[in-house]
């Protein structure tokens, strides 16, 4: 339908004899020709200036580092931060007792001005060993749990001290009521 509306060509004898799958012979003498000419050289163009393209690579390759080297540090920041947080909390609720972590902890704020100080002051790159990090993760997650198990054991101390207290005051008590049935006995009896 569509062929019947355009144009027909008339078919030289050269190209209905034998053509290529890309084109006719003529198409292929034409394309012989033009390799066979002599190359033509072209000035190279103000864009095309070898410095100003590296120069250019550079740049854009000092402003990637510069962007991996800033998330990198600020990883990096965010771990020291968070874990000197709990660190500083657990050592304080350590100290003083039963005590909220949160009194020691700090704010979401505070947290990012130590991060963000703590990003800069690394060196470029800064990458904490894996070790590292495994190690300090279990003591923060392990820290607090023996606390608690310290808090534990003092109170089972102090719960036997007392059940320790409570029966010599018990066995005084029922020393006394003896003394004193005896005192009433004897008394009684005069």
């Amino acid at each position: 339908m569509l062929k019947d509306l355009l144009p027909k060509k008339e078919e030289s004898q050269e190209t209905s004899d034998y053509s290529f799958s890309t084109g006719s012979v003529a198409d292929y003498t034409k394309l012989v020709k033009e390799i066979s000419q002599e190359k033509q050289y072209y000035s190279q163009s103000v864009d095309d200036e070898p410095e100003e393209l590296e120069s250019q690579i550079e740049e854009n390759n000092s402003q990637s580092v510069k962007r991996v080297t800033k998330a990198v540090n600020t990883t990096a920041a965010k771990f020291v931060v968070n874990s000197s947080d709990r660190v500083i909390s657990f050592l304080g609720n350590l100290i003083l007792g039963d005590v909220d972590d949160a009194d020691f902890s700090a704010d979401a704020a505070e947290k990012k001005e130590l991060q963000e100080a703590w990003a800069d002051v690394f060196p470029e790159n800064t990458k904490i060993p894996p070790w590292l990090i495994a190690v300090v993760c279990t003591l923060l997650i392990y820290g607090p749990k023996f606390q608690m198990a310290i808090k534990y054991k003092r109170a089972q101390e102090k719960i036997e001290n007392d059940a320790r207290v409570i029966h010599e005051q018990k066995k005084q008590l029922d020393d006394y009521k003896k003394e004193l049935e005896q005192i009433k006995k004897t008394n009684g009896s005069n």
